[in-house]
């Protein structure tokens, strides 16, 4: 790991456009990832570039969104669509 701090390596980094919202949101992932690489955490949450997906990642990303979908509705009472999920891309 590098002696430079966070805020300092986000500082010295900085892309041309100010980054909006990099804090706005702080998990334990994150903060692993930065501990881990601070050039991965650079790259994912202030560049903003997702690495590719596995199948098993895909997968569990749609059944969460569409477990959420069921339970969003049944708590305000109405029956889930057969439609798509407004949160599934």
């Amino acid at each position: 790991m590098t002696g430079l701090s966070l805020l300092d390596f986000l500082r010295e980094t900085s892309p041309p456009e100010p980054v909006q919202n990099v804090w706005d949101y702080v998990s334990a992932s994150r903060l692993t990832l930065w501990g881990k690489c601070p050039l991965a955490f650079r790259r994912r949450y202030v560049d903003g570039i997702e690495s590719p997906s596995t199948p098993s990642l895909f997968v569990g990303k749609v059944v969460h969104g569409v477990l959420e979908h069921v339970y969003r509705c049944l708590d305000v009472g109405t029956l889930p669509t057969s439609g798509r999920p407004s949160g599934l891309r």
